[in-house]
């Protein structure tokens, strides 16, 4: 039997209802270990294109209970090239789409279509709205169970005032914010959308946000600690959460699984490239269920990781050849014995999607001594820039991360 979701309003606020009982979404936007959600007290996933996976992603949330925005992907403006006044690629897009909707649309999982990710990204025509809401109108034809969604990279006004007038069957937007989240629900109103919203994307402030660097411009990645405290912990709590009874019918934190950033190979993921949950998995389940853990990961601070008496805030150069120093103090709240990763990389390493070599990454082979205490030795050889990862584990697989940029020269 497939629930029926659907916009109910209370006293004017908007609310998702699915099968009869109000839902607010406590959402993982994921990109692998999909079947991780619900053991943490999530009950939503979010997938970003239709392809060979969508049977068994949408099988696997149904068999847990879960449900799915199931993202139709569309050609962006930036991205593609893709012009939304040529009538003849706007019709060719939407066929493609139409088989997706109707091989898809009975599922049960399905709690709501998200029709294009972002593409109001440096966009210059308006008309991709009018697309959007020609294949919204498609959905509710052949689909009258789930709801239709777009998904914008922020909270812009104008962008919202332009689905207001040019998408009016959406039933939802999705905003994807970061450090912008702090002014995301003020800024739907403000542009006269009374629907529900979804945070779709949050977490980390991102790079483009003007996080700390060194004095040659390499980015200072914030502890997985300091992450979880800073940014998850207080982003759901203040501006998630609080918006409950407002509009916001909930959330997808991103990205429940592992992905490196531009050139800082862990700054977004709540796991390792192995799959170790990092404290912030642990700090979503705590704001899921309400309830604190029964072990958490090890916790570690940026001035508890030292290179050679400096901690990553301090532009920490080294000489080549030298015998470097480095430690990381790390504390255990359940009291666990803890263990050591330490990984050395080029700085702007990227890891390649295939790459299995490695449970965490693939760092420079023969370069640090005693690479499992909490206290090495390196050497490098090769001028250049890297960084240094430490990664603390506990017996049961618990994690945490820092790093330090620093340069040879």
């Amino acid at each position: 039997m497939i629930p029926k979701n659907e916009v109910v309003y209370v006293d004017s606020v908007p609310y998702i209802y699915r099968g009869g009982e109000p839902y607010y979404v406590k959402g993982a936007a994921s990109n692998h270990l999909y079947d991780q959600v619900g053991k943490y007290g999530g009950n939503s996933i979010r997938t970003y294109h239709v392809n060979e996976k969508t049977q068994s992603i949408l099988d696997m949330a149904y068999q847990q209970g879960l449900s799915v925005v199931l993202g139709i992907g569309l050609k962006k403006e930036r991205d593609h090239n893709f012009d939304y006044d040529d009538e003849s690629l706007v019709k060719e897009q939407f066929e493609t789409v139409k088989e997706q909707i109707l091989k898809f649309k009975d599922h049960p999982a399905i709690l709501m279509w998200g029709i294009g990710n972002e593409l109001d990204i440096e966009y210059t025509k308006p008309s991709v709205w009018n697309a959007v809401e020609d294949i919204s109108k498609f959905i509710k034809s052949v689909d009258t169970l789930h709801l239709t969604s777009t998904i914008l990279a922020g909270a812009d006004v104008d962008d919202f005032k332009e689905i207001i007038e040019r998408a009016p069957s959406l039933d939802v937007v999705g905003v994807n914010v970061y450090a912008d989240i702090v002014t995301a629900h003020r800024n739907v109103r403000a542009s006269g959308w009374k629907k529900p919203y979804l945070i779709t994307e949050w977490g980390p402030k991102g790079t483009w946000d003007n996080p700390k660097s060194t004095d040659w411009g390499r980015f200072v990645e914030p502890t997985s600690t300091e992450k979880a405290n800073d940014y998850y912990k207080k982003y759901y709590q203040n501006y998630i959460h609080n918006y409950k009874d407002k509009g916001c019918v909930g959330s997808y934190v991103f990205v429940w699984g592992y992905q490196h950033h531009g050139a800082v190979q862990t700054w977004y993921g709540l796991f390792t490239k192995n799959g170790n949950p990092l404290n912030g998995v642990y700090t979503m389940q705590e704001c899921w269920t309400g309830e604190v853990p029964e072990n958490i990961s090890p916790e570690v601070y940026s001035s508890g990781m030292i290179l050679n008496g400096k901690t990553a805030d301090q532009s920490v150069k080294v000489k080549r050849g030298a015998i470097n120093t480095a430690s990381v103090d790390a504390l255990d709240p359940d009291g666990d014995s803890l263990y050591y990763d330490w990984q050395i990389v080029k700085e702007g390493f990227v890891l390649s999607r295939s790459d299995k070599s490695a449970a965490m990454l693939p760092g420079i082979p023969g370069l640090i001594e005693n690479n499992n205490k909490r206290l090495i030795n390196f050497k490098i050889d090769e001028a250049g820039e890297y960084r240094l990862i430490a990664y603390v584990l506990d017996h049961l697989g618990n994690a945490s991360v820092a790093s330090i940029p620093f340069l040879v020269q």
